[in-house]
């Protein structure tokens, strides 16, 4: 076997490889195709602070959602609502909940979830 032929045996593998890398992290990175709201769900508060008892469905004015930071709510929701779908815009949010009661008082933040709304995917090329 010649030195050119071992070159040409080398590359081409060295390819393949390459080509089933990128075919391999193209349908890691294909696999969610749309992007979306950022759905949360979360469990009404049951006492307050204090330890007395608080009733959901006649103390709670509505839950607020905070994310990234921000100290305007994304979100608030009224009621008992256990889910929503709060952000479309793509990126990476970290986010937290805070309860309210009916007298305007908002409680301390929740713990906080990570989560992520992706970018639609590009349309395929078109050939002429």
């Amino acid at each position: 076997m010649t030195i050119k032929s071992k070159v040409k045996s080398t590359w081409n593998r060295f390819k393949g490889w390459m080509l089933s890398i990128l075919v391999a992290l193209g349908l890691i990175v294909a696999i969610p195709t749309e992007a979306g709201p950022i759905s949360f769900t979360w469990t009404n508060p049951v006492q307050n602070t204090d330890g007395t008892a608080f009733d959901a469905a006649t103390e709670l004015a509505e839950i607020r959602l905070y994310c990234n930071g921000d100290t305007v709510p994304t979100f608030v929701s009224l009621g008992s609502a256990n889910a929503l779908d709060a952000i479309t815009a793509p990126g990476t949010y970290v986010c937290y909940a805070t309860a309210v009661n009916i007298e305007g008082t908002e409680s301390a933040p929740s713990n906080t979830a990570t989560k992520a709304v992706l970018s639609a995917p590009p349309n395929p090329p078109v050939l002429d």
